[in-house]
């Protein structure tokens, strides 16, 4: 039988400090009926696909299915993505240069359109499946290339795509994903075909391809992206979820973050809510803004003032880090390991040992 957990929240000043005493397996009873949404939100964030369960405390990404990936294949070369309504390149392009990358989406002729581009970061994101490596891609449903028979595995390990957003501070980084599952900003002569023969600082060679998407229905775009709900918790008019307006003061091993969240739940929750959770990946970085740095999240609508400075220390724990509830894939007993937001300085999504202390913040909806 599990121990008991002691979990408080304190509200103060607008920034939220957690407290929460970690034991083991916690049984308890939350409300996970999904509320009928009264509006329309331009956004859907599609599941992180994620179904393999790796702990057994309650909360992990794959206890929840919100948005299943699903995709339908138009048999035109081209691949549309249920929840967002995004159509896609179903073919890679293979690799270039972020330059050439720009050119070759605005040149495009695919499935009788010619409005095709680059995708944008968040857009990029929304297409990693979660609940597979190199590539973290829905290769057998939706997308048609077989990387290892085509490539190699060594090739796949430096795998990465293109989008269309530099990094914040300059031009000369553009934010990539990579076929591990991550996101990040990488220098843009990084790859291959721009420096032919050249390897990088750290010895390795890249290779950066290209997918092209298209907006098929304009969204309706809110004036205000977050509304401050005025009890701690913030709306994002985006996408529907709505998070606690403030991180925590503590730093959490990913199992105790599970637990600290279930511990509030079962205590009656925060502002007359017991549905809370982790978020998953796709989820917390939904937070990141590009076009911001120090940090990448709205701080005039989110308090995370409390993890200045952002420099990292030279240890394992990181305090600009955050926890979200999805596992590495086939992360091996032992080494086990979860996604983070690595860096809420830059944004870049990766991953660390489970038993790394990092902050936490809670999400709920999305249904």
């Amino acid at each position: 039988m599990g121990r008991k957990i002691s979990c408080t929240l304190i509200l103060i000043t607008a920034v939220l400090s957690f407290s929460c005493r970690y034991t083991q397996n916690i049984p308890v009873s939350i409300n996970n009926t999904p509320p009928k949404a009264a509006v329309s939100y331009p956004f859907g964030l599609p599941d992180t696909g994620q179904i393999t369960g790796y702990t057994d405390t309650y909360g992990e990404d794959s206890d929840f299915t919100i948005n299943a990936l699903s995709y339908t294949v138009n048999n035109d070369g081209t691949v549309t993505d249920n929840v967002t309504g995004l159509m896609w390149q179903q073919a890679d392009a293979g690799e270039m240069t972020c330059e050439k990358a720009l050119l070759y989406c605005e040149a495009l002729h695919l499935g009788e359109y010619d409005d095709w581009r680059l995708p944008t970061a968040q857009e990029l994101f929304s297409i990693n499946d979660l609940g597979a490596i190199n590539p973290a891609l829905e290769i057998k449903k939706a997308f048609t290339e077989d990387y290892e028979e085509l490539y190699g595995a060594d090739y796949i390990r430096e795998l990465y795509w293109w989008s269309s957003d530099p990094r914040a501070d300059t031009d000369l980084r553009a934010w990539v994903t990579n076929a591990g599952g991550g996101i990040g900003a990488h220098i843009k002569s990084e790859t291959a075909s721009a420096a032919p023969g050249k390897v990088g600082r750290d010895g390795r060679v890249r290779y950066f391809h290209v997918r092209a998407v298209r907006t098929v229905v304009i969204p309706h775009i809110p004036a205000t992206h977050f509304t401050n709900n005025g009890n701690g918790t913030v709306t994002d008019n985006y996408t529907g979820l709505v998070w606690l307006s403030a991180l925590s003061r503590d730093t959490y091993t990913w199992e105790e973050a599970l637990a600290c969240v279930n511990a509030l739940n079962a205590a009656g929750g925060y502002a007359g809510m017991t549905d809370w959770r982790l978020p998953n990946i796709r989820e917390l970085f939904s937070l990141v803004d590009v076009t911001k740095m120090a940090p990448c999240i709205d701080s005039s609508v989110f308090d995370f003032t409390t993890l200045s400075p952002y420099a990292k220390p030279a240890t394992h724990e990181a305090p600009g880090a955050v926890w979200s509830s999805t596992s590495m894939f086939r992360s091996p007993p032992g080494v086990s390991q979860a996604w983070d937001l690595h860096d809420i300085s830059s944004g870049i999504v990766s991953y660390s040992q489970k038993k790394a202390a990092e902050r936490i913040i809670f999400v709920r909806g999305g249904y």
